[in-house]
């Protein structure tokens, strides 16, 4: 996440200013990261599938694969010390960095997403609901939501309206 977010922000710094800053996944929780802890500036994000904790999803991420909780946990820790200072799992909650954010934020979710489950969608929101608008799909799961006319169309429409 710590290079992922750096890369974002190294982006961000030769190519910027941004005009709006868009994520998918695990991309989308390290939209959040490079916003709130490397300092990227945007000033809308769309949010795609989005988990709301780090430390959840690396869970899910070893459940989904078969990697024992010991292991996952062993591997946090591993990346804690090979980034100290900056890599902090259990601070790693995506909903509170996006509350601490002050950009208006387009949540899409498909309901039927088995990877990262709608209830993230639903804690994101509830906990940025001034800041928030969370827009639900239904039958897309988590990959081909990205591929539908709908949601790019809602996405871009987001991004490029001017803002209030």
């Amino acid at each position: 996440m710590v290079e992922y977010a750096s890369t974002v922000q190294a982006i961000a710094n030769q190519f910027g200013p941004l005009w709006g800053i868009l994520g998918h996944s695990f991309g989308a929780g390290n939209v959040v990261y490079a916003s709130h802890d490397f300092g990227v500036q945007a000033p809308k994000m769309v949010l795609i599938g989005c988990f709301s904790n780090a430390v959840w999803v690396t869970e899910a991420f070893g459940t989904l694969l078969g990697i024992p909780a010991g292991v996952v946990a062993r591997m946090r820790a591993l990346l804690e010390a090979e980034h100290p200072g900056k890599l902090y799992w259990e601070k790693l909650s995506i909903s509170g960095m996006l509350a601490s954010l002050n950009r208006p934020t387009l949540l899409i979710h498909d309901e039927d997403d088995q990877e990262i489950p709608y209830w993230n969608a639903e804690l994101l929101h509830k906990e940025s609901p001034s800041k928030t608008e969370l827009y639900s799909t239904r039958g897309f799961g988590h990959r081909r939501i990205v591929r539908n006319d709908a949601v790019v169309e809602r996405a871009v429409a987001f991004l490029t309206a001017a803002s209030a």
